[in-house]
Order: C-alpha cells, then sequence, then structure tokens
C-alpha cells in the first residue's frame, strides 16, 4: 500500500511539473505569438540552478531557511538572465516573421 502512495505522489509531483511548462509555452505563444521551443530549455536551465543551490546547501551546511530563499532565486534569476539574452539577442528580430521560422530559431 505504500508502494502505491508513493507511486501515486510521485505522479501527480510529475504531472504538476509537466503542466507548469505546458502553461508556460502556451502563455508564451498565446500573448506574445512567439512559438518558443526552447521553454524547455529555460525549464531545465531553472530546475540545474536549483540544484546547485541544494548541493550548496549539502556541502556548505548552511540553514535551511536561507535554502528555500536560495532554490527559487537561483532558478529565477538563471531563467530571467537566459531569457533576455535569446529575447533581446535573436528574437527582437524574428518578429512578425513565419512560425516556422520562430520554431527553427529557438
Amino acid at each position: 500500500m505504500l508502494t502505491a502512495v508513493a507511486i501515486a505522489v510521485d505522479g501527480l509531483g510529475f504531472a504538476a511539473w509537466l503542466f507548469l511548462s505546458s502553461v508556460g509555452l502556451t502563455l508564451i505563444y498565446g500573448v506574445m505569438r512567439i512559438l518558443n521551443m526552447a521553454h524547455g530549455g529555460f525549464y531545465a536551465l531553472g530546475a540545474y540552478s536549483s540544484a546547485w543551490a541544494i548541493g550548496l546547501y549539502t556541502a556548505t551546511g548552511s540553514t535551511v531557511a536561507f535554502t528555500f530563499l536560495l532554490i527559487p532565486l537561483a532558478a529565477l534569476i538563471a531563467g530571467v538572465v537566459a531569457g533576455l539574452v535569446v529575447e533581446r539577442g535573436i528574437l527582437r528580430f524574428m518578429y512578425g516573421r513565419d512560425e516556422v521560422l520562430m520554431v527553427l530559431v529557438t
């Protein structure tokens, strides 16, 4: 019974992450009309930054409260910096063009 509960909780957690990623992709396409296929890459960059923050916690033994503040902050900073670089460096020149070109660029 305990295994079934663990599988159900793990499945719900994975479904929540997939939902967040797909909502972000849909929101970007719906509002900005940019089919951004790099959205998953930004998501992964934030996840790796969060994993780095968890590794920093285990290596330094800092307080749990500091780590809970650092994890979302690291993901947010990584996503914002990468998003600004891609938008200002590449996507700005692609506005108003065909969606197929946007998919190839991102």
